[in-house]
């Protein structure tokens, strides 16, 4: 079992001797924000292997190319996800949601990782939940897919207040 613990938060999660690749998936740069204090605990701790997968607005210069505010941050960024298109239509999104799940069943497929983390309901996360299939998935806040694969325990827990 392993804790992770953030300033308001600790995250347990359960580790066995194949469980230890953790792929954690950002889009935003608010997401980043909320995801780094979880991706700074992976990456330190010994027993796990950080894999990040960068999508949506961190890609685009439209929104300030993020991918090297994350590169500045220190971590590597194992995989691109390049999904975003500027269009708000119902179609843009669809063909968003489209273009995410065929990156990330490569991203995923090369990577291999035992869990992934995603936080939030943005098109590129959606893409990343359908992709998922038979890769166990911890979402933060939002709404989760119905699947089997989805690890439905309570696993972010308030820490009492003192």
């Amino acid at each position: 079992m392993i804790c992770l613990k953030t300033q308001k938060h600790y995250l347990t999660i359960g580790i066995s001797n194949f469980m230890r690749k953790i792929c954690v998936i950002t889009g935003t740069r608010a997401e980043f924000g909320l995801l780094r204090p979880l991706i700074e605990l992976i990456n330190k701790d010994a027993e796990l292997q950080l894999q990040l997968i960068a999508t949506g607005m961190h890609l685009s210069p439209e929104f300030g190319y993020t991918l090297d505010e994350i590169i500045a941050a220190g971590f590597v960024v194992d995989k691109k996800v390049e999904c975003l298109l500027s269009s708000d239509t119902s179609v843009g999104v669809s063909k968003t949601i489209a273009l995410a799940i065929s990156g990330f069943a490569d991203a995923l497929e090369a990577l291999q990782p035992d869990l992934v983390v995603v936080l939030g309901d943005r098109t590129e996360i959606l893409g990343a939940e359908v992709k998922q299939l038979k890769v166990l998935m911890m979402k933060l806040l939002g709404i989760v897919l119905p699947s089997s694969a989805i690890c439905t325990s309570p696993l972010l827990k308030p820490i009492a207040d003192d």
